[in-house]
């Protein structure tokens, strides 16, 4: 029978019709398909839900304080400190992703029939109702519907002190903590235990202890992440005086989070885009070192003015000397830094959480058996492989070794540059300039592979660094007339 209101009635066909595919991918109750049991769904306004992506949250509050002290009476020496609350907006994926559930095309057809007549095919490709699968569907992914962008309490106390007219040193404390960062989680994962992961008749596409039974996978974004970062920051600055200016940076940093997921190998981005953590449950075990944050990092930059020349020390009586030899300038770079950390990793059938990780795309981590990481180190072994073993079969959990424990080869990368003016006439001029990156041409290598499963290629110091000028040796030169 035809409902009284007949405009809510089509509307309500022009849905289901609509999101059929969607329906069919968890066996919507509407569908009245009975050889599974059936789920029950409600609109968002039912459920007392936005009709937006997500509730919208208005009451972000960003507070700023700072202060400077002269405690001496003079300009010497000052005192800075300063806290402030950053509130940083997600966008990419994050800002669309609940868009195309009710669309999804999470469906799956079978075809049947015979090869001489098929029961799909063209011009008519509309599936009839016996090729459907009910069920089984995978959601890739969802946003938490209270959602709220993640923020950042950051503070720093300076004391900076003028040594020479040319010379002032800074030290600094610097930190920050910043929550609810994006995890991805799979709503359909079960705890880790000792029995075995199993499917049934009634529940054919996920353990019967899943909470969704029609479901497969059901990633979903949370603001369940933070980090932790504190350094010990120490600059010189030397003005130019004397022909040499130099700026010289010290950085003692720890940096810890558990937004990274499970074997992480760059820095976190906005979100790991479909791919969950092994374990919700849990969140906490992936808390470690964060990839590209180094413990200790020095940096170096500075102008030399070389002592030949008009108006410098030696050679400024001018002649052909003085023209040729004066003038010159030298700049620099050179960077010294521990390596970036790197988490252990092993294959997805080493796995004895009995949560169906193989299917879930999650990464998983072996156990650690000793601390001992680096005994025998040499470049076919920068890292102890006995350090690490599986999880011993019949244990119902996940490996035990953290994130980030590895830390990699470092960089030691000086580069210099040799620069001078040749004035011609009046109206012509000829800039001579030159670089050499990593003068030293010191061996820095990438960071090794870490998982244990692979021996050959774990831990093995096989190609050079190509960032930070600390690849091979390089060099050029440039030569241009102006007028």
């Amino acid at each position: 029978m035809v409902p009284n209101n007949l405009a809510a009635y089509l509307a309500q066909q022009n849905i289901q019709a609509s999101n059929l595919g969607f329906q069919q991918s968890f066996n919507a109750c509407s569908l009245e398909y009975t050889a599974l049991p059936c789920t029950n769904y409600v609109t968002a306004s039912q459920d007392h839900l936005p009709q937006s992506l997500r509730n919208i949250y208005k009451r972000n509050f960003q507070p700023r304080f700072a202060l400077a002290y002269r405690p001496f009476n003079n300009t010497k020496t000052v005192i800075r400190a300063g806290f402030g609350i950053f509130t940083v907006t997600n966008l990419g994926p994050l800002s669309f992703n609940n868009s195309g559930n009710p669309t999804s095309a999470l469906h799956t057809y079978t075809n049947g029939g015979t090869a001489a007549a098929p029961l799909i095919q063209f011009p008519n490709t509309a599936p009839p109702t016996v090729g459907v699968q009910y069920g089984g569907g995978g959601l890739d992914q969802g946003v938490d519907p209270n959602y709220r962008d993640p923020q950042a309490n950051q503070w720093n106390l300076t004391v900076e002190r003028q040594l020479t007219n040319s010379d002032s040193l800074r030290v600094s404390y610097v930190g920050m903590h910043t929550y609810r960062l994006n995890i991805t989680e799979d709503l359909n994962q079960i705890p880790a235990s000792t029995t075995p992961y199993q499917t049934t008749v009634a529940s054919p596409y996920v353990d019967p202890r899943a909470p969704y039974h029609n479901w497969f996978t059901l990633y979903s974004t949370f603001n369940a992440g933070e980090a932790n970062y504190n350094a010990l920051e120490i600059g010189e600055s030397h003005k130019t005086s004397h022909g040499l200016y130099f700026d010289a940076n010290y950085t003692l940093a720890k940096n810890l989070a558990d937004n990274q997921g499970d074997t992480p190998a760059a820095f976190a981005g906005e979100v790991n885009y479909g791919i969950p953590i092994a374990d919700r449950f849990h969140i906490r075990n992936d808390y470690g070192n964060v990839e590209g944050t180094r413990r200790h990092r020095f940096l170096l930059t500075g102008v030399y003015q070389l002592p030949f020349g008009q108006g410098r020390t030696f050679l400024n009586t001018g002649g052909w000397q003085s023209a040729v030899l004066g003038g010159w300038e030298m700049t620099n770079v050179t960077l010294l830094e521990t390596g970036p950390w790197l988490t252990p990793s092993i294959s997805d059938s080493y796995d004895q959480s009995n949560t169906n990780v193989v299917n879930r795309g999650a990464f998983l981590r072996p156990d650690q058996v000793s601390t001992n990481f680096y005994q025998g180190q040499s470049r076919a072994h920068y890292f102890n492989l006995a350090a690490f073993s599986p999880t011993p079969a019949g244990a119902g959990r996940f490996g035990n070794a953290g994130v980030g424990i590895l830390q990699g080869p470092g960089t030691i990368a000086a580069s210099l540059g040799l620069a001078k003016v040749f004035h011609v006439t009046e109206g012509v001029r000829v800039p001579f300039e030159s670089t050499f990156t990593n003068v030293l041409n010191h061996t820095n290598f990438a960071p090794p592979a870490t998982q244990i499963d692979v021996p050959a290629t774990f831990g093995v110091l096989s190609a050079p660094q190509t960032a930070d000028n600390a690849g091979n040796r390089t060099g050029q030169l440039a030569l241009r007339v102006e007028f």
